[in-house]
């Protein structure tokens, strides 16, 4: 990662682990606009948990740094749940 400040938009706060990583979360009311001219985009949820978006549109996304960072993240959380159960 570095130096510059991440920013994540969500339609919905669910983040904790991002926030607590020093990633400022807005949350926001998204559009098709905001998705066609992200740098990066992940879906969350209890399927996939952490999983990119590769393609919107006719233009292909790469996993990049904050994907995989999240990922990280969320297994960290995962796992340390699981020990502590």
């Amino acid at each position: 990662m570095n130096a510059q400040r991440l920013r994540l938009w969500t339609p919905c706060g669910r983040t904790p682990v991002l926030r607590g990583d020093g990633i400022t979360v807005i949350e926001a009311t998204l559009r098709y606009s905001d998705f066609v001219t992200a740098d990066e985009i992940f879906s969350t949820g209890n399927f996939a948990k952490v999983a990119p978006v590769i393609r919107i549109d006719g233009r292909q996304l790469l996993p990049g740094r904050f994907y995989a960072r999240a990922r990280k993240l969320y297994w960290d959380f995962a796992h340390e749940v699981k020990l502590a159960a």
